[in-house]
């Protein structure tokens, strides 16, 4: 695809595409997430205490001033192997949208210990 609008793209069925870019500009990015589409669905196995291991970050890439806020890959790759690719250069990325369930487990976790603390100091 040298170039094409977004109703080319609309239009052809592709399954997968790699872009080199540093942004790309998307109005909406979707992903599938309709259980027809899913099989071995398994609720609630999800091990956040991990999440206090892995750093958030500030940052800047090599050669580029602009300020950036994110994770390092090789610590998300120790804990959830899942949420990181490896390309043909061996560079990993993260995959920042499914990260969105284990934040948001992790932060129900939180606040039932909240309440239950909120409780316990209650009764004193």
């Amino acid at each position: 695809f040298n170039s094409l609008t977004s109703d080319e793209i609309k239009s052809k069925n592709v399954n997968s595409i790699t872009l080199n870019s540093d942004d790309i500009y998307v109005k909406n990015l979707n992903t599938i997430s309709d259980i027809r589409k899913k099989e071995n669905i398994k609720y609630n196995n999800i091990d956040v205490s991990h999440l206090d291991n892995i750093n958030q970050v500030k940052y800047n890439y090599i050669k580029d001033d602009t300020d950036h806020i994110g994770f390092i890959a090789q610590e998300i790759k120790e804990y959830y192997p899942e949420l990181v690719e490896v390309d043909d250069k061996g560079f990993l990325s993260v995959k920042y949208s499914e990260m969105i369930p284990l934040l948001l487990k992790y932060t129900k976790e939180m606040k039932n210990e909240l309440k239950e603390e909120i409780e316990l100091l209650k009764k004193r």
